[in-house]
């Protein structure tokens, strides 16, 4: 009966873990504000992963990727990467020359909840710098 007990409480520590390890962290009421300034920050982190393999995906194939999937599908981002600390689902909208990435069923006003980037001004991607149409194929910077 003493394994089994440990064992089950081992499995729902497990499970906590898993679902919500900032509670683990700071679990108690009035802790809220603690467990928010840490999700705020691996919101951003994650929000960093996900431009940085949305530039390398530009860099490679001349357009921005229409979903996440394609990131992931190339492995530039792992699958647990399109949900926030949280468990929100990310989104993303692209155009031509900028992308919107943001929570799905967020609070779209957060400051931190999205995030806008345009090749305007970079460098890497800004469009003079991609002569697409003479060679047909997108180019591949290899940065040393």
């Amino acid at each position: 009966v003493g394994y089994g007990l440990a064992a089950l409480a081992a499995g729902l520590l497990v499970a906590v873990l898993v679902a919500k390890p900032l509670a683990i962290l700071w679990p108690a009421p009035w802790q809220q504000e603690q467990r928010g300034i840490a999700e705020r920050r691996l919101r951003q982190a994650l929000f960093q992963r996900v431009d940085r393999a949305t530039r390398t995906y530009y860099l490679m194939e001349a357009s921005f990727p229409r979903t996440l999937v394609e990131l992931v599908d190339r492995r530039l981002i792992s699958p647990r990467d399109l949900t926030d600390p949280s468990g929100r689902p990310l989104r993303i909208e692209a155009g031509d020359e900028r992308y919107v990435l943001s929570l799905q069923g967020g609070d779209e006003a957060a400051f931190d909840a999205r995030l806008v980037e345009a090749t305007a001004d970079d460098f890497f991607l800004a469009a003079e710098r991609l002569d697409v149409e003479t060679t047909g194929e997108p180019p591949l910077y290899l940065i040393d």
